[in-house]
């Protein structure tokens, strides 16, 4: 993380000429957290001016604020396994917010997700050996959610998933009426997993509601296979029935394709039906 020489008033109300953004997001975030009056400042362009004269006003809290920098903040190292991933901010910054009682819908629309997450850590007014055994909760409660997010796979087939994404969608916005339910279809498995959530944080539900949705799936597919074909019912042998499930396995062809396939090559050809009906004819005479 780059750091810059700041001369200004914030630089002498917090003796710290060295400075760098994260500093400046942790600052923000801990006065918008602890006073109404701040909320309606944006955060933005002028961002240390509007801090330090706020911070004049308010000298309790200028306090609070000069003893929670002094307490220092986390190590990179600490927070390096928090990535870019949106998956995974989303995730953090709902976890965090959580655990805060912040409002999400305070939160700086200018600040990338993982700088939102990182700032909601700095922010924390605790001690940082506290502060870190959250942090590695947080860590292991991640790990534990991608696992879980293992029920969303399905919806990953390369060359389906934009399908099956918006197949989910289109089914869940004709099954019911949620009130988070967006109004773009889901593009792929990210976005869908997010729309999920949104919907509901039940795990049974989720659950249940994805195996309704792939039941769905086979269905559609199994009525557009059937385009252009009839059903047909007819007795084979014990013998035939065999020979035809073993062609089944080791060509990995349902028992209809492999009987198509020869039905096909027969009409074709007309090899074996022709053999049989010589063959056939020699014994009668």
């Amino acid at each position: 993380m780059s750091s810059i020489i700041r001369e200004d008033k914030l630089s002498r109300m917090f003796d710290r000429q060295i400075t760098d953004h994260r500093f400046e997001d942790f600052l923000w975030f801990f006065i918008n957290s602890k006073t109404e009056k701040f909320i309606h400042i944006e955060y933005g362009l002028n961002n240390r001016n509007k801090m330090a004269d706020f911070l004049i006003q308010n000298p309790p809290l200028q306090k609070l604020a000069i003893d929670a920098a002094n307490r220092g903040r986390l190590s990179e190292n600490c927070l390096d396994w928090i990535t870019e991933d949106k998956r995974q901010t989303d995730w953090l910054i709902n976890y965090f917010c959580e655990i805060f009682k912040y409002n999400r819908q305070r939160l700086p629309k200018l600040l990338t997700e993982r700088d939102t997450v990182i700032a909601l850590i700095d922010h924390w007014d605790i001690e940082n050996f506290e502060k870190s055994t959250f942090v590695n909760d947080a860590k292991f409660a991640w790990s534990a959610r991608q696992d879980k997010d293992r029920v969303y796979d399905w919806f990953k087939k390369n060359e389906e998933e934009e399908e099956r994404c918006r197949f989910a969608w289109v089914w869940l916005k004709e099954s019911a009426t949620y009130p988070k339910m967006s109004r773009l279809a889901t593009r792929n498995h990210l976005e869908l997993i997010l729309l999920f959530e949104a919907i509901s944080s039940s795990e049974d539900w989720i659950e249940l509601t994805i195996e309704k949705i792939k039941k769905a799936w086979n269905q559609r597919r199994y009525r557009q296979n059937l385009k252009g074909k009839k059903q047909c019912n007819f007795i084979l042998t014990e013998n035939a029935i065999n020979l035809l499930n073993r062609l089944s396995e080791k060509h990995d062809l349902t028992r209809a394709e492999i009987i198509e396939v020869l039905i096909k090559a027969e009409a074709e050809k007309e090899t074996y039906i022709s053999e049989k009906l010589r063959k056939r004819r020699l014994l009668l005479e």
